[in-house]
């Protein structure tokens, strides 16, 4: 009974001990869990339509130890699935960074960018992916 009773615990502190912690914390507003960013304060990405024209914005505030930032956002059409028509790159040196772009589209579809944030610290590299609302040009 005892060497059931300590391979028991042995294994629950195994399980305990393997496991992965993950930093969360509730949104301010309300609406949901982000993760918690070591060199990341702030990111975003939005997507507008108007005129047969989609703007795609991404940003990105890190800590005043961030040495590069590289952005790269895509700019996505939903027809049965989402799929790229049109991508670029930006890389920064500081730490902040912001992406403006603006691509044609056709109307009668929803668009949304997906933007991926690597954040360089020295020789310490962290990555986020943000992806934007969902709009509908008419």
């Amino acid at each position: 009974m005892k060497k059931k009773f300590t391979a028991v615990v042995l294994c629950i502190a195994f399980l305990f001990a393997m496991s992965v912690p993950a930093f969360a914390a509730t949104d301010t507003k309300g609406s949901g869990i982000h993760l918690q960013y070591v060199y990341i304060n702030d990111i975003s990405s939005t997507v507008s339509t108007n005129g047969g024209t989609a703007k795609v914005y991404a940003r990105l505030r890190g800590t005043s130890s961030v040495t590069r930032i590289v952005i790269s956002t895509e700019l996505q059409q939903y027809n049965g699935g989402w799929s790229t028509i049109a991508s670029w790159t930006q890389t920064t040196y500081g730490n902040s960074a912001t992406l403006l772009k603006s691509s044609s589209i056709s109307s009668g579809y929803y668009y949304r960018a997906v933007s991926t944030f690597d954040v360089y610290n020295g020789g310490s590299l962290e990555t986020a992916t943000k992806t934007s609302n969902e709009v509908l040009y008419r």
